[in-house]
């Protein structure tokens, strides 16, 4: 919703104005990982090893655009160190590449990425949230890590065509909300890594894709990225 404008061009439609917002359902941040091998047991020993060896250390994501390589970008802009970027086709292929001492460091996702953590195979130099996740509490936030700024979350929401009832939009948010509020819910989403969004109604979605869009677009600008 946010990204694809900015990615793609000639895109035929346009979030804000082909979609009703119904809710906001949730986000969970990208965990930095590296190897327990690497000289960096830090955010900010990796920044400054960067720093002191442009392009010289290798990012991997699961693709040009997507939201790992955004937060991979955020944090560059951030701090100014450059890293050279490598899309995989999969997260698990670069995982094993960190694993295996091929690449430096990843942004991937807390359920792919943290289970490698608990089991000593990599390390977790921080996650992209304002907030630690519930898998893995011992692992700082970015800003926690002495890099604020750095925070870029994957978010969901729900949408519905623009022309969807005003009462429809409204039944909708309210069941969304009544599910929210179930312990067996947030339970579930706690167990990803997800920080549900009882709090994001119909408006406020609007409101937050409305600043979302031209940001996510300018760091797309500022990256260079292209779809491949």
């Amino acid at each position: 919703m946010a990204a694809a404008p900015a990615m793609f061009p000639t895109l035929r439609y346009d979030p804000r104005r082909d979609f009703a917002p119904v809710h906001g359902l949730g986000a969970s941040p990208h965990p930095i990982v590296t190897a327990p091998g690497r000289p960096w047991r830090t955010l900010a020993e990796l920044v400054a090893a960067a720093r002191e060896r442009p392009e010289a250390l290798v990012y991997g994501s699961v693709g040009v655009g997507t939201s790992p390589h955004l937060a991979a970008e955020t944090l560059q802009q951030a701090t100014g160190v450059r890293l050279v970027h490598a899309p995989y086709a999969n997260g698990t292929q670069g995982l094993n590449d960190v694993i295996g001492g091929r690449l430096d460091v990843m942004w991937d996702y807390p359920l792919t990425s943290l289970p490698h953590v608990r089991e000593g195979r990599l390390r977790a130099l921080a996650v992209t949230d304002t907030q630690r996740v519930a898998l893995a509490r011992e692992v700082p936030t970015v800003a926690e890590a002495g890099l604020p700024g750095a925070e870029l979350v994957p978010w969901a929401g729900l949408f519905v065509p623009a022309r969807t009832p005003p009462e429809a939009v409204a039944r909708l948010a309210g069941a969304l909300r009544e599910a929210m509020a179930d312990p067996k819910v947030q339970e579930f989403f706690e167990g990803t890594a997800t920080v549900l969004w009882p709090q994001i109604g119909p408006e406020e979605l609007r409101a937050f894709l409305a600043e979302e869009v031209p940001r996510i677009a300018g760091l797309i600008a500022r990256s260079g990225a292209r779809p491949g």
